[in-house]
């Protein structure tokens, strides 16, 4: 019976340690598990920190890029900002006009008075005051268009060596009075170009030898 009661005992104990053991298995298998989420994490974050430090470089390079190519920008339109002011000037005052623009590469910002690049024109009138583009008059604005863009056609006519044969031209004198017509016309015929006139101003049309009438009907358009 003694013998009995010992075996028992130890039985009693191999099973206590047997559950201690599923026990101690069971936190294990827990604690590797933990381990492994763990260095899945840290196996992402070190993705995630390598991503961003890519993109960090690529920032810095576009920022580069981006300065570069502002600051070589600044330069072309500086080249030729005086030369395309001047002309605009010598076109204004061969039409007869008073006024005179200005141009810069820069813009001051009314709410942050900060300086960004940017072309910019003003007008300055007959008494040397400064006015936006957007108060000017039809007529006055008329002119100062077509001075611009004849200015920078013969920009590109001396600069790029091309030589314009033809110029289309579409509603060139609204705005303008008899005397800013005649001006303007002088002005055209002076380039050497063959120029096509696109216009419904009558008295215009009645300066011109060739042309071509057009009259539309129903939403149809015909030669007349």
């Amino acid at each position: 019976e003694n013998d009995i009661a010992v075996l028992s005992e130890e039985v009693s104990e191999i099973e206590n340690s047997i559950k201690n053991y599923d026990q101690e298995k069971t936190r294990l298998i827990t604690s590797i598990a933990v381990a492994r989420r763990a260095l899945e994490d840290e196996s992402r974050l070190e993705s995630i920190q390598s991503d961003l430090s890519d993109f960090e470089k690529n920032e810095m390079a576009t920022s580069f890029w981006i300065s570069g190519f502002l600051d070589i920008r600044s330069k072309l339109m500086e080249s030729f900002i005086p030369e395309f002011e001047d002309l605009t000037n010598t076109n204004l005052s061969f039409i007869g006009s008073p006024m005179k623009l200005k141009m810069s590469t820069t813009s001051i910002a009314k709410s942050t008075g900060n300086e960004s690049l940017d072309f910019n024109i003003s007008v300055l009138d007959d008494v040397g005051q400064e006015r936006d583009l957007r108060t000017l008059s039809e007529g006055e604005g008329a002119r100062v268009r077509i001075c611009l863009s004849l200015a920078l056609l013969d920009i590109l006519k001396s600069r790029n060596k091309i030589a314009f044969n033809f110029l289309l031209l579409d509603e060139i004198t609204d705005g303008l009075d008899k005397t800013g017509v005649d001006k303007v016309l002088e002005m055209l015929y002076n380039i050497g170009s063959q120029l096509v006139i696109i216009t419904h101003d009558s008295e215009l049309v009645s300066r011109i030898t060739n042309k071509v009438l057009i009259q539309k009907s129903n939403g149809i358009s015909d030669v007349v």
